[in-house]
């Protein structure tokens, strides 16, 4: 390799290096991600009270298969006791 070359090579890199710092610097290029903001407070303890109006009955949210699952438990469980 010539001098010439060398010289060419080398320029090149350092250009490019100088070059991807700048961009980065300027956020065109790299990790964007800032993160989320958020808000720190001091805890104070406090009672909440709400009020709701509905009409209609007040029923638990359950998952039809623990349902299913227990009253299945349970059928077996007596079919155990009066076979048994």
């Amino acid at each position: 390799m010539s001098k010439k070359t060398l010289y060419i090579l080398l320029g090149a890199a350092v250009v490019l290096v100088i070059s991807l710092v700048a961009l980065s610097k300027a956020g065109i290029i790299g990790n964007k991600n800032q993160g989320k903001e958020v808000e720190i407070a001091t805890v104070l303890e406090t009672t909440i009270i709400e009020t709701v109006s509905a009409t209609g009955k007040i029923q638990p949210n359950r998952n039809k298969n623990f349902i299913r699952s227990i009253w299945r438990s349970y059928r077996i469980a007596n079919c155990r006791r009066t076979n048994g």
